[in-house]
């Protein structure tokens, strides 16, 4: 029961979040324009090109803002019909519970923290399960490795329900440990290609009770402390299916 309650939670945080469109990035946060900076620079480098290569591409979980380095053939999927209702392309459609076929697509996106509202297991069981054999995926996740959770319970906890703050707004949400989800996407038959991590020191601003706004000034450190990307709040990581 507990454990449905914390599902339950997390459900309802995101619809009232992003249930009535609600952007899903807001610009005017530092720490979140921060992390948009960081998924598009990844994508651009390593992503874009099979992306824009590919016959058939899904955007899981899309919000109502797009990406210049995806695809305009991309299927937009969304939970909240709202979040796509000016798209192109759009489905509704649960991550969990994709709407298709057995490995209709070349490439899977799935960012901006999707899989941190939804059960990883389910999730990522579902993306390998419409991925076509040589397809890839570009995954974006928060952890519970990141140092903002250094001596709380959660810290490096494999899955955790946190009560967290969303462009100043409370907000609910799974974070997982990285060797989770690596250990998921193995699993899933996934070879992870290349693997990021960022919010590194700002993560520590927030462990000092920092405001998110203030942390993420920190996150020019980043290129310093990358040795300890392990302790980061988001990674962003690009895998293909290799079975």
């Amino acid at each position: 029961m507990a454990e449905q309650d914390d599902k339950t939670l997390v459900r309802n945080s995101a619809r009232r979040l992003y249930g009535d469109g609600q952007p899903i990035w807001n610009f005017n946060d530092r720490w979140n324009s921060y992390k948009r900076q960081r998924i598009d620079q990844f994508a651009r480098l390593y992503a874009a090109t099979s992306i824009q290569a590919a016959a058939s591409v899904l955007d899981a979980g899309c919000g109502n803002l797009g990406y210049d380095w995806l695809a305009q053939i991309a299927i937009r999927l969304d939970r909240f019909p709202k979040q796509v209702a000016r798209l192109p392309n759009a489905i509704i459609g649960d991550v969990e519970t994709l709407p298709f076929k057995n490995e209709v697509f070349d490439f899977v996106v799935c960012v901006a923290s999707v899989l941190n509202y939804v059960s990883a297991a389910e999730a990522i069981s579902e993306i390998a399960r419409v991925t076509r054999h040589g397809g890839g995926l570009l995954l974006h996740f928060e952890t519970s490795s990141s140092l903002e959770y250094l001596w709380r319970p959660q810290w490096r906890s494999l899955v955790a329900r946190i009560q967290t703050v969303n462009s100043g707004r409370e907000d609910e949400i799974w974070i997982y440990h990285p060797r989770y989800i690596a250990n998921l996407l193995r699993g899933a038959g996934y070879k992870i290609i290349r693997y990021q991590g960022f919010h590194i020191a700002s993560a520590l601003g927030l462990r000092f009770g920092w405001s998110q706004q203030r942390a993420a000034a920190l996150s020019l450190l980043d290129p310093i402390f990358l040795p300890l990307s392990r302790f980061s709040d988001d990674i962003i990581l690009l895998a293909e299916r290799i079975s």
